[in-house]
């Protein structure tokens, strides 16, 4: 019976592929850790099977984990409808590999790690348990700052005894870029293990390669930037030339946009803001390319540019203000520029081909420089549509235009150049003839200088003659000079005669009708004392007559007279009123005035340095309303100033008062 069934191979062939079949579905779960042979050189682990589970426990990192039951990958045979490569969030993979011992027991001791996350991800990586590192994405929703590749040392306490080491990759996908670029996952792990030199050797090449890839933005940054610069600081010396502002604007815009795409831009500021700047240096680029070109080529700014710029406007505060996934949302991220930015290029182009066409020098030096910038612009928006190369067409198209932009500034500079020529040529004729009309003034100012020796001749006798009467004249200075001596010796025994009685006048009482009491001010002609109507017992003024050379003449005393009798015509509340004049039996002239309590205008001015209007104005009002009176009566007072307007202070509030109409006609 036995022997029938040995008999039978088709049977023991269906055994066979049953086990091959099961070998085959287990084999990779079973499989033993990836050995090692040597670390000197890398090793690519992604050429291994890992093992990989969706969602996110810090566990997992951990070497005792029973990951049986985990999904195992093969980055070899990557499958686009794997969950490994399809998912959103956060997911694990593991692999176990053995690293060789020195010397048959010692654990390595420079055994480096070299992975990379992207712009989209990020990884963290564990040996053992321990945290090694982490590149790409800092935490989902954020976009982080990290190395996209970096090479980190296994320390020797992650290594197990017999070399192994179990890697963990923390693995997350940042569900905005998810939702802008299409399906998630996409990148199984790219791990190497070797000498940690070697592998930061790799990575720092990595990095090289891609800043060299860079240089011509950051060229183009530099080139934008300084030309920029130079327009602003042209500006600045001929402040009339605004075209050299806008266009500055424009430079420096566009070398933000430039610095975009460079590296160490993205790095400082972040994948996601730098997605932001981007658009809005383009928008601002325009808006500024319009005040720059219109007036550039002699053309006015209408409603339909205004228009325009007012859209870029609105543009630019979608991209800085709107969420991300709108922003970043496929059909705008296609088609907003296309339909925002080639209307405004194309609107360039047809303004500039219309001016050469009509002949203006500017537009013709510039047209192919501009057209070159429009045509390297609708490139770029193409490569953005369809895929086209990316070479930085609309970095190049602005510099043919900045090139166009030096030659049309070169042949300006001809043009004036040329024209100074031709003014040069003209100068020299008109000083040709000037010349000869010259020569001809020059022989009749011979004629003229001979007529001037024969009234040389007559003024010489004239000066003679006006010698003598100089003469005649410093003797009547000098006797003049010698009176004037007098003059000012008598003023002085004056001045201390009236000093002393000043001092000595308090007490004294006029006429048996005014104790005189403090001195309260002096002027021109005499001094005012505070004094005390006896009959009356009210208080007053006094002024008292200066009684100087000059000043006790008839005509002098008379003028003091008048000041009494014109005040005293005058009856208005803003007029300073005399009560009563004099002459006392000692011969001292008066006059007697209301008494003022306050201070000058002129003190106040003094104290403010100015008034404001409407104080001016309560000070003027009652100035002119006083003086309008005496006009009324006839009276001129011919000395209004500040020292003779003194703000009265009165129980009821500010009295304005006219004083001193000493000289009133």
């Amino acid at each position: 019976m036995k022997t029938g069934k040995f008999k039978q191979p088709e049977i023991w062939l269906q055994w066979l592929l049953i086990l091959a079949a099961i070998w085959h579905l287990t084999a990779p779960a079973l499989a033993a850790p990836v050995r090692i042979d040597s670390v000197e050189g890398p090793v690519n682990l992604g050429k291994f099977p890992w093992k990989f589970h969706l969602g996110d426990d810090p566990t997992w990192a951990q070497p005792a984990v029973n990951d049986a039951d985990w999904l195992v990958v093969d980055p070899t045979k990557a499958n686009e409808d794997s969950p490994a490569t399809r998912f959103i969030g956060y997911a694990w993979y593991r692999i176990e590999i053995r690293l060789p011992l020195n010397q048959g027991t010692e654990k390595p001791t420079q055994v480096g790690i070299l992975y990379g996350g992207s712009i989209f991800d990020g990884q963290e990586i564990y040996a053992n348990g321990v945290k090694l590192g982490q590149a790409g994405i800092s935490t989902p929703g954020e976009i982080g700052k990290m190395p996209l590749m970096q090479a980190v040392l296994v320390p020797v306490q992650a290594i197990g005894s017999d070399g192994t080491v179990v890697l963990a990759i923390r693995y997350f996908q940042d569900a905005n870029y998810v939702h802008v670029f299409g399906k998630g996952g996409g990148l199984q792990p790219q791990v190497r293990v070797g000498n940690l030199e070697v592998l930061q050797g790799i990575a720092r090449k990595g990095l090289l390669e891609r800043q060299v890839s860079q240089l011509d933005s950051v060229l183009f940054t530099g080139i934008f930037f300084l030309v920029g610069v130079y327009h602003l600081f042209l500006f600045s010396r001929r402040r009339q030339l605004k075209e050299y502002f806008w266009f500055g604007l424009v430079a420096l815009a566009q070398s933000v946009n430039a610095a975009c795409s460079t590296f160490l831009f993205q790095y400082w500021i972040g994948i996601g803001p730098m997605h932001r700047i981007s658009p809005i240096a383009v928008h601002l680029e325009l808006i500024f390319a319009f005040e720059f070109l219109w007036p550039f080529l002699s053309r006015k700014i209408g409603p339909v540019v205004r228009g325009v710029q007012v859209l870029q406007v609105v543009l630019l505060l979608v991209c800085l203000l709107a969420p991300f996934r709108v922003f970043y949302f496929p059909l705008w991220q296609q088609w907003h520029f296309p339909l925002m930015v080639v209307p405004p290029l194309l609107m360039y182009l047809g303004l500039t081909i219309w001016k050469a066409w009509q002949g203006n020098p500017e537009a013709r030096t510039i047209v192919t420089g501009v057209g070159g910038f429009v045509l390297m612009e609708v490139f770029e928006v193409g490569a953005s549509i369809f895929s086209w190369p990316q070479w930085n067409a609309g970095q190049w198209g602005l510099l043919l235009f900045l090139i166009s932009m030096a030659a049309s500034l070169a042949n300006r500079f001809a043009r004036t150049y040329k024209e100074l020529d031709t003014l040069n040529q003209e100068l020299e004729q008109k000083v040709i003839d000037r010349t000869k009309e010259l020569d001809g003034k020059n022989v009749e100012l011979a004629d003229n200088l001979k007529q001037l020796e024969l009234a040389k001749s007559e003024t010489e006798g004239k000066n003679q003659e006006l010698d003598r009467k100089n003469l005649e004249l410093d003797r009547k200075i000098s006797e003049l000079n010698r009176k004037n001596e007098e003059l000012i010796a008598s003023q002085q025994r004056a001045d201390r005669i009236f000093s002393a009685l000043a001092e000595a006048l308090p007490g004294t009482v006029l006429e048996g009708k005014y104790r005189l009491e403090d001195k309260i001010g002096s002027g021109g002609f005499g001094a005012v004392f505070r004094a005390t109507h006896l009959a009356l017992g009210t208080q007053v003024a006094v002024k008292v007559f200066r009684p100087t050379p000059g000043n006790d003449s008839a005509d002098a005393v008379e003028r003091f007279r008048r000041e009494g009798t014109s005040t005293a015509r005058i009856n208005h509340p803003n007029a300073l009123r005399v009560l009563d004049s004099g002459i006392s039996d000692e011969g001292i002239a008066y006059l007697v005035m209301e008494l003022l309590e306050g201070y000058s205008l002129w003190e106040e001015l003094q104290k403010r340095g100015y008034l404001s209007l409407r104080r001016t104005a309560e000070i003027l009002t009652p100035v002119c309303q006083a003086l309008a009176e005496a006009h009324r009566l006839g009276i001129v007072h011919r000395d209004i100033k500040p020292a003779n307007i003194f703000l009265h202070r009165t129980g009821e509030g500010e009295v304005v008062k006219v004083v001193d109409f000493g000289i009133a006609k």
